[in-house]
């Protein structure tokens, strides 16, 4: 995948997102929407994991936001080991729009609906 506008120069998609595992507008800050996702790397010790948010001009039809799952690969590659990595992001404030979140991984996405 290229990069994106947000991305930073050394880092790159992870290769798949496996679950999110968070999603919530928080109590103490009505308009600020907070996610966690779980993923997977092809090799070991990578850093710095992240989602990012989409910056999206107009609404997206269908209610969706969306996030990279960036992080920083190590400077060498051990391929034997695919470990799992987490990471955070946060919308803020929450657009009316919102129906949902979807992150986008090398390999796959996954979408979860807004409860």
């Amino acid at each position: 995948m290229q990069q994106r506008g947000d991305q930073l120069k050394d880092e790159k998609y992870v290769d798949e997102v496996l679950e999110i595992e968070t999603l919530e507008i928080q109590d103490d800050s009505p308009n600020r929407l907070v996610i966690s996702a779980r993923g997977r790397t092809n090799s070991d010790r990578w850093s710095r994991p992240r989602l990012v948010a989409r910056n999206h001009v107009n609404p997206p039809a269908d209610g969706i936001q969306e996030f990279h799952f960036f992080a920083s690969p190590p400077g060498s590659v051990d391929t034997r080991n695919t470990p799992e990595i987490k990471a955070n992001g946060a919308v803020d404030p929450v657009p009316e729009w919102l129906e949902g979140v979807r992150v986008l991984a090398d390999k796959n996405s996954l979408e979860r609906p807004l409860d």
